[in-house]
């Protein structure tokens, strides 16, 4: 090789290692270690206590941690064996191990199904078309499959068709495709932020006004509902969600005289950030030259609108939604991942940082935003990974404390805010209940592989019918819920239950039956001196303390018989099942 060809051999090299340096260094940073992350966040913790003068409460026992792991990332409280492992694990990272095994459970999957079915479509209420069934199929699919949060967001706000083809249309399906409905719903849910006052009136405390909230609520606008006759005949209750190519919205006047206005698709939420930051979907037009007066009046008024993120040009079908999911999802829109970090952390917190958590606006008071700050980009730089969120919030500090009564999160003196220096005990979820009940007395096949599918369907019934017969509000938050065992029991009396009870003792008696719930099946393999510890362990989640163990013990031995000793644990594992602390995650 001549010296020429060496020197431009050279030159390349130079070019492309140059190149792949540049392109090495522009490459996204890999997130931490979930532990990692949960240390700074520790050090953030710290560093606001000690400057507010405030100390954490003191760390939960492992029992009562273990228990707490289980019910918020299963939604049920844990077996006794399980317990005893995870006390007896010394490996510096069980809490890591024992959170990573729990989030990869079908139990997690369908727990979050559940959590997201309500969030996005209610608790309660149906209309024609939809499938609830299909939907919870949908998400726990995608729960199991740890599906970003994006990709989910983006799933659920371009669903179309039948319910059998897309679950996702459930969605729409829900709120029978309102635009207005939808557009209140997508921004609590996606947004963390309330609009639906500006509907009649400005909001009173948030930058959002009237044509904000419909212009909103116009990419909603073709998006139409429409009942199958094809497959269904004339009498079809069959619904789908398909976009029209044509459609606007409008808004009604607020005075006598004056006339509707249509409002084009406005991105109400470029308020939280720099107009410049979001790069325009669609080109502005500019007024054509000889334009009349009125031409190029009504042109400027858009021009005004599109700097404060509207969409000022014509769509197709579909085209809207695909605009507004595009803006919304993007990472430049810090709402979309900030509302989700903030609605997870309130569920294992008991609270937000912003609260409500639906209330974000320019005015919100936000606790620890530094946190938030940093959980958000984590979240973002992991690819919306939502499993791996719950790991670092569970890792946390702040977590690990133990729960106190009536202390939501830690009053710091002399402020009104709380600085999570505790967590508030929080009564269990109705479903919650359910599980945890039909666990504890021995209702529930631990190894269901014969009737799995009939015992899951007979659960989801009955958490439906004990949501319907007790009530619970879908507005009301995780801790307003107050449900008791004898409500579930009650609810069981006519399928779990013997109908043959004494009448003196007509619930506490009834809940035992041969199968599949009694005592023999809680008890089972117990030597009758340990009988008292495992009732306190398949339902409170731990042993009872010297005392317990004393009056409970003496109150079961001095029964004269086998029957009136059986008699003897059923009231003791009554009074324990009816206990605040079975029915509370503490």
């Amino acid at each position: 090789m001549n010296r020429t060809s060496k020197t431009k051999l050279a030159g390349i090299l130079v070019v492309f290692f140059g190149l792949l340096s540049g392109t090495v260094s522009q490459a996204t940073p890999k997130p931490p270690e979930p532990e990692q992350a949960a240390a700074e966040i520790n050090r953030l913790l710290h560093e606001v206590w000690s400057g507010a003068f405030t100390n954490a409460a003191p760390r939960a026992s492992e029992s009562a941690f273990f228990r707490r792991l289980s019910i918020d990332l299963r939604g049920v409280i844990p077996y006794p064996d399980e317990l005893d492992q995870f006390l007896n694990d010394r490996a510096r990272n069980k809490v890591g191990k024992w959170s990573d095994w729990f989030l990869q459970t079908p139990d997690h999957a369908e727990f979050q199904a559940e959590i997201w079915e309500h969030t996005l479509i209610g608790r309660k209420g149906n209309t024609d078309g939809l499938d609830r069934g299909s939907f919870r199929t949908w998400l726990r699919k995608n729960f199991l499959a740890n599906t970003p949060y994006n990709k989910l967001a983006r799933e659920v706000l371009l669903s179309a068709g039948l319910p059998e083809n897309d679950p996702a249309v459930n969605f729409y399906l829900r709120y029978e495709a309102k635009p207005e409905d939808m557009a209140g719903k997508v921004a609590r849910v996606f947004l963390g932020t309330r609009i639906e006052c500006a509907q009649c009136h400005d909001h009173p405390y948030a930058d959002v006004k009237r044509e904000e909230f419909f212009g909103f609520a116009a990419f909603f606008a073709r998006t139409q509902r429409y009942r199958d006759y094809d497959r269904a005949g004339g009498n079809s209750r069959r619904y789908g969600i398909r976009s029209r190519s044509s459609g606007e919205i409008t808004m009604p006047p607020m005075k006598k005289g004056h006339r509707p206005m249509k409002i084009p698709p406005m991105y109400f939420g470029v308020r939280y950030d720099r107009p410049e930051n979001y790069s325009p979907l669609d080109p502005i037009a500019k007024p054509k030259t000889g334009a009349s007066k009125l031409d190029k009046k009504k042109m400027e008024s858009k021009m005004m609108m599109a700097r404060k993120g509207a969409k000022v040009t014509n769509y197709g079908a579909s085209t809207r939604r695909k605009n507004l999911v595009k803006w919304l999802t993007s990472e430049k829109n810090k709402y979309f991942a900030r509302s989700l970090v903030n609605r997870v952390w309130a569920r294992f917190l008991g609270k937000g940082f912003v609260n409500p958590i639906d209330d974000f606006s320019e005015d919100s008071k936000i606790i620890l935003p530094a946190v938030l700050d940093y959980l958000t980009r984590d979240f973002v730089d992991s690819g919306y990974d939502l499993k791996r969120l719950q790991k670092i919030i569970v890792l946390t500090g702040a977590y690990r404390q133990q729960a106190v009564q009536g202390v939501p999160g830690g009053i710091v003196p002399g402020e009104e805010h709380d600085l999570f220096t505790t967590i508030p005990i929080r009564p269990l979820e109705p479903e919650v209940l359910v599980r945890s009940v039909l666990r504890a007395t021995g209702m529930e096949d631990p190894h269901p592989e014969n009737n799995a599918r009939q015992v899951k369907s007979y659960v989801q019934k009955a958490e439906r019918e004990f949501v319907r017969r007790f009530g619970v509000d879908e507005t009301e938050k995780r801790t307003e819920f107050q449900g008791t065992v004898l409500q579930v029991l009650l609810l069981f009396n006519g399928e779990f239950t013997s109908s043959k009870a004494p009448a003196s003792r007509p619930y506490h008696a009834s809940y035992q039956k041969k199968y599949p719930g009694n005592l023999d099946v809680v008890l089972h393999g117990i030597v009758p001196s340990r009988h008292v510890d495992q009732l306190f362990l398949v339902t409170l989640g731990r042993l009872p303390s010297a005392a317990e163990r004393s009056a409970f013990s003496r109150h079961a031995m001095s029964a004269r018989d086998d029957a009136k000793r059986q008699s003897a644990l059923a009231d003791i594992h009554w009074a324990l099942l009816n206990s605040a602390e079975f029915l509370h995650s503490s």
